[in-house]
């Protein structure tokens, strides 16, 4: 959608960020179904690191000799976060206040309510790189639906 330098959302990363070490550990050992086994003392040695993310992919590499499928991660992070058995309230937690500001920003966000204008707003260089235009066969330009590869 965008340049990834554009966007930042967690200030170390999607799990250090959200979840607490015991909850990562616990995540990382049902992910790796019994072929390794993670404490929450190892997660607090990574989340120390200058680069917990990339730490933590290491972590599970050396552990389970295959490498961190961190969607399925994910997905077992926020199953568990949603369970009522959790002890931390869903309301405190930095990802819900991250979807609460993206569900207002959404809701301002209005459609534009005419061609040109929505022409206008995908030539803006607000989340990417500026469209080139292209002439049509009439002389008029039209912007390029071309994605730059840069």
């Amino acid at each position: 959608m965008t340049r990834p330098e554009y966007i930042r959302i967690w200030r170390n990363s999607f799990e250090f960020d959200n979840f607490s070490n015991t909850e990562i550990a616990e995540a990382l050992n049902e992910l790796a179904d019994g072929h390794a086994t993670f404490s929450r003392e190892d997660l607090s040695n990574v989340r120390g690191q200058n680069n917990p993310g990339s730490e933590l992919k290491k972590l599970y590499c050396n552990k389970t000799k295959y490498g961190l499928k961190k969607i399925e991660l994910s997905q077992i992070l926020v199953r568990n976060m949603m369970s009522p058995n959790t002890r931390r309230k869903i309301e405190s937690r930095p990802i819900i206040k991250a979807l609460n500001r993206v569900e207002i920003l959404a809701a301002r966000n209005h459609l534009p309510t005419t061609h040109e204008l929505s022409e206008i707003n995908q030539a803006s260089k607000y989340l990417g790189k500026k469209r080139k235009p292209q002439t049509r066969k009439n002389g008029k330009t039209k912007l390029s639906c071309q994605r730059n590869s840069d």
